[in-house]
């Protein structure tokens, strides 16, 4: 079995390629290994030279001569670098240092002096010399194989320069497919493409005539495409390939290494850093923990940890855990393929596994589980699924029931359960079901008659169901305290913190909760006559068991006061002594229903306890923002004296034991276990117990990767087969799938050659938004540091000179532009940090690793004397945002020279807060000049395009005229005059759907070219074993003229304009141009109305 390879280079017989995070080399006649580094992370290309082999790896590239013994370091650039080739004796590398946004340019790198020099082709991502001066340029190119058949806007280009003049033509202009990897030999240009509906090797001449198609593969995609003088070299399923351009034949070179030569056995991680889940016994005796999808039981303290399944290696991936005793855990297995239960009855036992057609009742899979809860007795569960459906399950009779299945009527599709709560006495289960789109209902489910009772109806959104634990009242939230308040930025109103705790007193005669401790001497006296009246004889009970509910139409035949009287709509359970019955009137039981005395806040999480309520709240802030586990603080609300506790200042997830006596939460990482609904103790503890804090280094979390690998694959497929937006996964047989891909997974050495594997089988689906997103596993980390600016060498003063300032956002200033330092574009750097800087020792180099710490350098102009000032670098990653403030500085004061004023400027990098924050900034500094040019090109996407056209849409209607304050338009911020908006191929996702609606809504005029087209939404939430998580394309826009076009298409600009290699070179924007020419022209026609609408007298 030969190993899965990546990024093959060939130079002569040799050739190099990825294995294992490690640079190998081998001889194609011999198969002679040579193994050239020990581990790197996240490495990428190769190039290899006669005298040498450069690679890139964390976004840096390094050279390695091969009389040399160890690689040199050549770049140490803030942002990421990508090798490409050998020119010469230059390396040809990509990066968009120079760009605010995910476009790269081309430079020849010198391996002695370390300087880059632009190679003069614009926006360009591959480049293939021929003869005579020619050259071959890849433009755009978007996941290629990982998109499998894409025709949007970005599709790869192919441009050629014939003459070598820098006059660029397309190679081939009809193109709507991906041209990619371009390999000149001869007076053929090879390339990946598919084309033809499948990915192979292409070519075509120069002038784009005669295309050949020169494989024919069918299984997999050729990737890493590279040649030499009569051969080209790729991979196909993790195989090099030679293809013999003389011979015409192609032959698969096997590397003579087998996966299991290059296993490094069982890994031993970090357990805090890849916790997961954890869970209190029910009287705190055990605690059960997963991380990393292993299993664990320990005391809390200092005792034993049993890893589970005991005495073998666990296979599957654990999740969602729930105690039924002290010494019974159940918990979901995930097996790749489907989810199972796990039944531990006691440590070192076998465990018991259930699946779902192990229960009559439950006549179809489960699905994927999301939430799971145990009966407060029994060993019967609760269950939630990924179709947002409910059903519960006995563990010992076999039998369970659905209790809310998902509709076949997509109309009537709804969101996920809102919360789940079994009552005392374990036969009535609460729970929030949505309907609409901000509103769910409180229902309470009757597993004995097998009733659904609404609780709560749905004009809100209820959500959090809770009983007490004496089953007389059900605590909720709701979003109903709707109390606007004014925007502090400009006049908008806006909601915060709707969510209000509620209390539902389950029976009329029942005391409400909030006047209970005020009526307390009252209530002692009558508590035996009340408890009477309410309680069934025990030969009724006995009916039925000791832990079953009546049923809904029973009769209270021993009520003194309702003799013989049925009881309408009303349910009545009992449970042991120290659980009172509980009885529901569902007659007039939203008149039971009050709020407590509780501000609203962005609640989280709701328990009960016995003389109050644990409730936490969300201290996370901002628009769609996604935090995995957000900081939430912690309250307590006691019954007894009405009043409210704060707990816990700080906690990323919290729960109690099922005996409510101990509380454990999760901090900063820590996890603690301390009593329920107390302040912790902060002094030391030096005893064993170590004040509660659980100590990690108890938890052996001992890996083997390749079964992980194998587990992880398995629920990448599954992921995608249970969430993908069309049932059929567009008519893909996914099965076949699965067993196509299924064995590349024996061959591979490193997890990156696993993410490699997933995102071509995503690929197959030939839909956006099918991601890989991997888990930040590496500790090496980008250490560039910068300063602001940007530099240039001067070889007459072997110093830099500072080019230009870049601007930070709300006009701060850059580290060399703090007060005080007085340094000015145009001054040289002789040294920093002590350290004399050269043609071979740039200012990145000696920056490398100081950024937030005082750093001395040494400046000062020609005329002046040098001195020594400190300056405080900052992180480099700082750089990619303040070229893009640079970039908006430069538009808007272009827009506005040109327009005399007259047009103001927006871009919107994203539809999300960046975005958001971005268009409100520009948008209260433009909207009131007499046109507006929105600039959405390189919109990344997101789902705040809504929000922005409640800006754009308002129409104009009038003025509101002051004696001394002049006029404010009506709408206050409706824009004054038209707009146009430019795209470009990298408009994508809410960028595509912002576009097509500022057509559909006749807004203006679009310009441009076609957009990404990627309109098939995502929410991962699911992470994998190793923390990383994988995307599924599940909410897919719908447009009644449109239909679903938008998705690998995009939208056609009204007026189309490209940009030229060409236009790059000289630094134009023909699309801008156009942009300022349309909006004048619409300007100049709209005065009549403009003039119309302003008042004509005034004071």
């Amino acid at each position: 079995m030969s190993v899965y390879i990546r990024y093959p280079s060939a130079c002569q017989s040799l050739v190099a390629f990825v294995l294992g995070n490690s640079v190998w080399t081998m001889t194609l006649q011999e198969r002679k290994l040579t193994r050239i580094t020990g581990n790197l992370s996240d490495l990428g290309a190769l190039a290899l030279h006669p005298r040498g082999i450069a690679w890139s790896s964390d976004g840096q590239v390094f050279l390695q001569w091969h009389d040399q013994c160890s690689p040199e370091q050549l770049t140490y650039s803030s942002v990421p670098v990508y090798v490409l080739g050998w020119y010469q004796d230059h390396i040809v590398i990509r990066s968009g240092l120079n760009h605010p946004f995910k476009i790269s340019e081309l430079f020849l790198l010198c391996p002695h002096s370390k300087q880059w020099t632009p190679i003069l082709c614009g926006e360009a991502n591959a480049i293939s010399w021929g003869t005579h001066g020619r050259c071959v340029i890849q433009r755009a190119g978007y996941r290629y194989g990982a998109w499998q058949r894409y025709q949007g806007g970005a599709v790869g280009q192919l441009w050629v320069d014939i003459q070598g003049d820098k006059n660029f033509t397309p190679l081939l202009s009809t193109s709507q497919y991906n041209y990619i990897s371009p390999v000149c030999i001869e007076e053929r240009i090879f390339f990946l493409s598919d084309v033809s509906g499948w990915g192979n090797v292409h070519s075509v001449l120069w002038d784009g005539s005669d295309m050949r198609q020169h494989t024919t593969n069918h299984e997999f995609y050729p990737m890493h495409l590279t040649g030499t003088q009569d051969h080209l070299m790729y991979t196909v399923g993790g195989a090099l390939h030679v293809l013999s351009l003389k011979e015409e034949t192609i032959q698969e070179f096997p590397v003579p290494l087998r996966p299991s030569n290059l296993e490094e056995g069982d890994v031993l991680y970090d357990s805090e850093r890849y916790y997961r889940a954890s869970a209190l016994s029910t009287k705190a005796k055990h605690l059960a923990v997963i991380t990393r999808g292993r299993l664990f039981q320990m005391t809390l303290y200092k005792g034993p940890v049993w890893q589970l399944p005991y005495g073998r290696m666990p296979l599957g991936h654990y999740r969602c855990l729930q105690w039924l005793s002290d010494e019974e855990l159940i918990t979901v297995c995930d097996e790749g393929k489907r989810d199972v239960l796990h039944l531990f009855q006691d440590v070192g036992g076998p465990e018991i596994v259930y699946t779902w057609n192990d229960f009559s009742g439950v006549e179809s899979d489960w699905g994927r589980i999301v939430t799971m809860k145990a009966h407060p007795k029994k060993r019967r569960l609760v269950l939630s699924n990924h179709r947002h459906e409910l059903f519960w399950v006995d563990l010992e009779e076999k039998i369970g029931s659905w209790i809310e299945t998902a509709s076949k009527d997509f109309t009537q599709k709804r969101g996920e359960i809102l919360g789940i709560s079994w009552s005392p006495c374990g036969q009535g289960i609460a729970y929030g079901l949505p309907h609409k789109a901000h509103t769910s209902s409180i229902i309470i489910y009757d597993t004995l008659a097998q009733r659904r009772h609404v609780i709560v109806e749905d004009m809100f959104e209820n959500v959090a169901p809770v009983f007490d634990p004496k089953g007389r009242y059900l605590f909720f939230f709701s979003a109903r305290h709707l109390e606007s308040a004014l925007d502090p930025v400009h006049f908008s109103s806006q909601f915060e913190a709707p969510l209000l705790p509620f209390v539902v007193t389950l029976l009329r005669d029942t005391p409400s909760l909030l006047y209970a401790a005020l009526e307390e001497p009252l209530c002692k006296e009558e508590s035996d006559s009340q408890g009477e009246k309410k309680t069934l004889s025990s030969q009724e009970t006995s009916k039925h068991d000791k832990d079953s509910l009546v049923s809904i139409e029973g009769y209270i035949e021993n009520d003194t006061t309702k003799t013989q009287e049925k009881v309408d709509h009303e349910m009545s359970c009992t449970t042991s002594s120290t659980v009172q019955e509980l009885c529901i009137d569902f007659e007039d039981i939203h008149l039971r229903i009050h709020p407590l005395p509780i501000p609203p806040r962005p609640y989280t999480q709701l328990v009960c306890l016995e003389d109050g309520i644990l409730y936490s709240t969300c201290l996370e802030h901002g628009l769609l923002h996604s935090v995995q586990k957000p900081e939430q603080k912690l309250w307590r609300y006691s019954f007894s004296d009405l009043t409210e506790t704060s707990i816990l200042d700080s906690v990323q997830e919290w729960s109690i034991s099922s005996d409510q006596k101990w509380m454990l939460y999760l901090t900063q990482g820590r996890l603690r276990t301390i009593r329920a609904g107390t302040k912790p103790d902060e002094g030391e503890d030096h005893s064993f117990r170590m004040g509660g804090w659980l100590d990690w280094q108890r938890i052996p979390l001992r890996v083997c990767h390749r079964q992980e690998w194998r587990q992880m694959f398995d629920e990448a497929w599954r992921l995608q087969k249970d969430l993908f937006w069309r049932s059929d996964l567009g008519g893909v047989d996914w099965d076949t799938v699965y067993e196509r891909y299924r064995p590349l997974v024996e061959r591979i050495t490193q997890v990156e050659d696993l993410w490699a594997i997933i995102e071509e089988m995503h690929g197959e689906l030939g839909t956006s938004h099918a991601y890989v997103i991997p888990s930040k596993e590496s500790k090496n980390f980008s250490l560039s540091a910068t300063l602001g600016a940007s530099f240039s060498y001067v070889k007459s003063e072997d110093a830099y000179r500072i080019e230009k300032f870049l601007i930070q956002r709300s006009g701060q200033s850059v580290p060399l532009q703090r007060p005080g330092l007085s340094i000015k574009p145009g001054d040289l750097v002789w040294s920093i940090g002590g350290q004399r800087l050269s043609q071979s020792c740039p200012p990145e180099q000696v920056l490398w690793g100081r950024a937030g710490y005082g750093t001395p350098i040494e400046v000062g102009s020609k005329n002046e004397e040098r001195r020594s000032v400190v300056v405080f670098p900052e992180k480099g990653f700082q750089e990619h945002e303040w070229r893009y403030e640079s970039w908006i500085a430069e538009k808007t004061s272009y827009v506005h020279e040109q327009t005399e004023g007259k047009l103001g400027y927006i871009h919107i990098p994203n539809m999300g807060c960046e975005g958001m924050d971005v268009f409100m900034r520009s948008y209260l500094q433009e909207f009131d000049r007499p046109g507006l040019i929105i600039d959405v090109r390189f919109n990344g996407g997101g789902n705040v395009s809504e929000i922005i056209f409640r800006y754009l849409t308002q129409k104009r209607l009038g003025y509101d005229q002051s004696r001394w304050s002049g006029v404010t338009p009506y709408p206050s911020l409706s824009p004054r005059g038209p707009m146009v908006v430019l795209i470009n191929g990298y408009t994508g996702s809410d960028g595509d759907m912002f576009a097509y609606a500022f057509k559909s809504w006749n807004l203006g005029k679009v310009i441009g070219k076609r957009t990404w087209g990627g309109v098939v939404g995502i929410c991962p939430r699911y992470p994998l074993l190793n923390g990383a998580y994988t995307t599924q394309p599940e909410y897919a826009i719908w447009f009644p003229e449109a239909g679903w076009s938008l998705e690998n298409r995009g939208v056609h600009p009204d007026i189309e304009v490209d940009i030229t290699p060409q236009d790059q070179i000289l630094a134009k924007d023909p699309q801008l141009d156009r942009g300022i020419f349309e909006a004048l022209k619409a300007v100049e026609q709209d005065q009549e109305r403009q003039h119309r609408l302003m008042p004509k007298n005034f004071l």
